[in-house]
C-alpha cells in the first residue's frame, strides 16, 4: 500500500471503532439464570444498566432453557429491531450465526447472545465511558517486508481447528485450508478459516502479551486466485476483546502460534493478558 492508501485504510478502522454500536459502545454482558431476571437502573435488580439510562424497574427476561422472552415495566417505552415491540420468544444470536432481535431504549441497546450452554444479554451504551475515554488506535509503522504471497491448501475431509474462546470454551470451526508463507528466510503455515468471502487467520506471535494484544490478532486475506494469496500483517488487527471486557473473542490456536515477531500491524496499549 502507499502512504496515503495506508492512512486511509487506519482511517476507516479508527471511524469504524468509534461509530455508533461499535465494540466501544458493548457495556455489559449479563448472565440470565433459568426463570426471571430483572433488569433496570436501580440496584437490586438482577441486571443492572448504568444509572440514569432507563428507570429503574425496565423489565424482566424470562429464560425457559433456550428461549428467551422480555415484557417491559408498564409505561415503559422502547422498540425492537426498530419498530413496535413483538410478543414472543427473542431471535437469539446463535453464537454469531443468527441477526439478534435488538432492544432500543434511547442510548441503549441490547439483544440475547448464546455461547455453548450460557445464554445473555449483550448491553451497548452509545454513551459509554468506553468510547468517551477512547484515545484511538495504535500502529507500528509499515512495513512492505510483511506483505508476503502465500501459497493456499483447501482443506479437505470437512476438516476442522478447535478454538478456545476466553471463556474457555472450545469449538471445532471448519478449516478453509492452510497458507504458507516465507519470511526472513523461515517458511510457515497458519490455519484459516471462512471469514465470508475472504480467509479469517487468528494468530499469535512473539509481540503477543507484550507489544501486540496477548490472545493474538486478527488478519483477513482476500480469496486465493490459482492457489495462491496475500498476506499483509500491516492489516494485523486487536481483536474486539481489546477494546471492550464484554466480548468473547477466539484465541489463536496452537498451530497459528508463530515463533517470530510480526512488529507491524496493531499494536495495545492496555494491560496485556
Amino acid at each position: 500500500m502507499t502512504a496515503p492508501t495506508v492512512q486511509a485504510w487506519r482511517d476507516e478502522q479508527e471511524k469504524s471503532l468509534r461509530a455508533d454500536n461499535s465494540w466501544l459502545t458493548v457495556a455489559g454482558l449479563f448472565w440470565l439464570a433459568e426463570g426471571p431476571n430483572t433488569v433496570g437502573s436501580a440496584e437490586g435488580n438482577d441486571i443492572v444498566f448504568p444509572a440514569g439510562s432507563c428507570p429503574a424497574k425496565f423489565g424482566t427476561f424470562f429464560r425457559t432453557d433456550r428461549t428467551v422472552t422480555f415484557v417491559a415495566e408498564p409505561g415503559v417505552d422502547y422498540t425492537v429491531n426498530g419498530t413496535t415491540p413483538k410478543a414472543g420468544p427473542l431471535q437469539v444470536d446463535g453464537d454469531g450465526k443468527y441477526v439478534p432481535d435488538t432492544i432500543e431504549h434511547g442510548k441503549l441497546s441490547f439483544f440475547v447472545v448464546t455461547r455453548q450452554e450460557r445464554i445473555g444479554i449483550r448491553l451497548r451504551d452509545n454513551d459509554s465511558q468506553a468510547r468517551r475515554d477512547f484515545t484511538g488506535r495504535v500502529w507500528y509503522p509499515h512495513d512492505p517486508a510483511y506483505i508476503v504471497e502465500a501459497a493456499f491448501t483447501p482443506a479437505t475431509n470437512n476438516r476442522t481447528i478447535s478454538i478456545q474462546n476466553i471463556l474457555g470454551y472450545f469449538e471445532d470451526t471448519p478449516s478453509a485450508g492452510t497458507v504458507t508463507f516465507t519470511l526472513h528466510g523461515q517458511q510457515h503455515t497458519l490455519e484459516a478459516i471462512d471469514g465470508k468471502g475472504s480467509l479469517f487467520i487468528i494468530m499469535r506471535d512473539k509481540t503477543s502479551g507484550h507489544e501486540t494484544y496477548g490472545a493474538g490478532r486478527f488478519l483477513f486475506a482476500a480469496a486465493a486466485v490459482n492457489g495462491v494469496t496475500t498476506l499483509d500483517f500491516n492489516k494485523a488487527v486487536s481483536p474486539p476483546c481489546a477494546f471492550t471486557p464484554y466480548a468473547t473473542c477466539p484465541m489463536a490456536p496452537p498451530a497459528n502460534h508463530l515463533q517470530i515477531a510480526i512488529p507491524v500491524g496493531e499494536q495495545y496499549v492496555g494491560e496485556h493478558h
